[in-house]
């Protein structure tokens, strides 16, 4: 074999087969699939990069990575059609998840959020698309800048000024409660 199909490599074996004239024999070759694997990187909405804020954390965000060929694909030798979730990803501390560099065969995938981490939404972007190659069969592509961007979840405050004796929010007298200052400090930032 001198090319090999789309998405597969050729042997250095050379097979050779003798015939007679009246004789037909089946010879099989088998190419290698070429894979590689990808990198996401899950990033907070608002400080634009892989670190999260407060108490929430970038760690156990879900990222599933779904078969969008025409053909179907093979990983950890289960096949999967087009429209079929291949695999999860599940990110670290610090927003990266990866798989191996041959997790996946070359084709078209696209990858979506399934599950935020403790702190955050599902946010602005939460999905998109890629491509494995045949030019980084063996390789982790890194896709960078792709990944999910979510929002903190944010909580709100409201502050009620209250008369003590009252226990209501009029004021006795000529004394007032507009104009009080109440400052708010955060235990985890």
């Amino acid at each position: 074999e001198t090319k090999a199909a789309e998405g597969y490599a050729t042997t250095d074996t050379i097979h050779t087969v003798r015939l007679t004239t009246t004789e037909t024999k089946e010879l099989k070759v088998s190419d290698k699939v070429l894979r590689a694997g990808i990198r996401l990187v899950k990033t907070d909405a608002d400080l634009g990069e892989n670190r999260a804020q407060g108490t929430a954390t970038l760690k156990g965000a879900e990222i599933t990575i779904t078969n969008e060929s025409e053909y179907e694909v093979t990983a950890d030798g289960k096949t999967y059609a087009k429209g079929e979730a291949v695999l999860v990803l599940t990110t670290d501390a610090d927003g990266p998840a990866a798989t191996k560099a041959d997790a996946l065969q070359v084709g078209k995938y696209s990858w979506k959020e399934t599950k935020a981490p403790a702190g955050y939404g599902i946010g602005q972007k939460s999905s998109g698309t890629f491509e494995i190659t045949a030019d980084k069969a063996g390789t982790v592509i890194d896709l960078a800048g792709q990944g999910p961007v979510d929002e903190v979840l944010k909580a709100g405050v409201k502050i009620g000024k209250l008369d003590h004796e009252l226990d209501a929010q009029a004021p006795q007298g000529d004394a007032l409660l507009s104009g009080a200052v109440i400052e708010i400090a955060s235990e985890t930032s």
